[in-house]
């Protein structure tokens, strides 16, 4: 007859019942013991344990966020890429929504709202676009023309 380990025993107790069983067939080991799973932990592969983090909620709209229209405008002028280098994980959009935030208030790179991409990442991008001309392409095109609406006067009135 087999003995039976209660799988809250630990390693060594676990060993020490299992040869003291008489007409033990199998002996228990540490190892076997380090494979039963904590009942008081979440399963493996759930939402916000190991490689599933917790999706992000949407974040809240700042008034200085582009427009959907702004956005198809300056999006050809950032798209660009050199074919070198990792893939891109930010989204350009809210580096860009960055750096319209940090026009507007006026703060420092390391004041950026957690909201955005790391200020590193934002002022890299920073630095990438004013070395090659996009910067002052993107604020030609961001910036209000005479007589023509900002987008935070248009969907406020």
């Amino acid at each position: 007859m087999p003995s039976t380990v209660s799988p809250i025993a630990s390693s060594s107790s676990a060993s020490a019942v299992a040869s003291a069983a008489v007409g033990a067939t199998e002996t228990v080991t540490a190892r076997d013991t380090a494979s039963v799973v904590d009942p008081r932990l979440p399963p493996p592969g759930a939402a916000g344990v190991g490689l599933f983090p917790i999706p992000k909620r949407p974040r809240k709209r700042y008034p200085s966020d582009i427009s959907e229209r702004k956005w198809r405008q300056v999006e050809p002028l950032v798209r660009r890429t050199s074919g070198r280098g990792r893939r891109r994980d930010v989204s350009l959009r809210e580096v860009i929504n960055a750096l319209c935030y940090r026009w507007t208030t006026g703060c420092t790179w390391r004041m950026l709202p957690h909201d955005f991409p790391p200020w590193n990442t934002v002022y890299f991008y920073f630095r990438a676009w004013r070395r090659d001309g996009t910067l002052v392409k993107l604020q030609s095109q961001l910036q209000p023309r005479p007589g023509e609406a900002s987008d935070s006067e248009r969907s406020a009135g």
